[in-house]
């Protein structure tokens, strides 16, 4: 819990939307640095505990698209009527924060599947001596798993998780850009038909205005 505390300390009670997008590029900056922590002290153990460190790993990438769900929940609640350039520079910053966020566990995921099969016969060596049967042959599981399926990946979850995210976003995005013009085209409709209206009434005969 304070680990989750610590990747995604939005402040999300705060008014400020500047804030909250920034926090939440700074929570990326947290992960990854932690996540390439967790390599270099995996690699003491010559990476026997490499599916361990997947897992922590894993939890850490969830707690930050979580922290992403919820500015994005900010910002639709604070989308209104009309122009809001102030929001609009918000959610471009935000989009692109989570697509810099998405290409970093692309560059982290091919990292790790090289790091574990580059170390493979010494991580399986060492696992003799410091694992339990049940994980070493969960080591060897994940290491098979790697070199016979180019499609599995060490982050399946979070990978897909950012990629709808990123999707929620850029619609988001798009509603934000594009719904000044519809706020004003519906204004604009609103004064034709008025003034349609008032024109009708205006030409009518006598006889059919009440």
């Amino acid at each position: 819990m304070n680990i989750k505390k610590k990747i995604i300390n939005f402040e999300l009670n705060k008014d400020d939307l500047v804030d909250v997008a920034q926090a939440f590029g700074q929570s990326q900056l947290t992960v990854f640095r932690a996540s390439e922590e967790a390599k270099r002290r995996s690699a003491v153990l010559s990476h026997c505990v490499f599916p361990e460190m997947i897992f922590a790993i894993n939890k850490m990438f969830s707690y930050v698209i979580e922290g992403g769900k919820e500015v994005l929940k900010k910002i639709l609640v604070n989308i209104k009527p009309g122009e809001n350039w102030n929001l609009f520079q918000i959610c471009l910053t935000f989009l692109q924060s989570s697509g810099e966020f998405l290409r970093e566990l692309y560059f982290v995921e091919s990292e790790f599947k090289s790091c574990i099969l580059t170390n493979e016969q010494r991580a399986l060596n060492v696992s003799k001596y410091l694992l339990v049967e049940d994980k070493q042959i969960e080591l060897k599981n994940v290491i098979n798993l790697l070199k016979s399926d180019s499609d599995w990946k060490l982050f399946k979850e979070p990978i897909q998780a950012t990629e709808k995210l990123c999707s929620h976003i850029y619609q988001t995005f798009y509603k934000i850009s594009f719904r000044p013009i519809s706020f004003y085209l519906e204004q604009l409709e609103k004064v034709k038909f008025s003034k349609e209206t008032s024109d009708d009434h205006r030409l009518s005969p006598r006889e059919y205005i009440t």
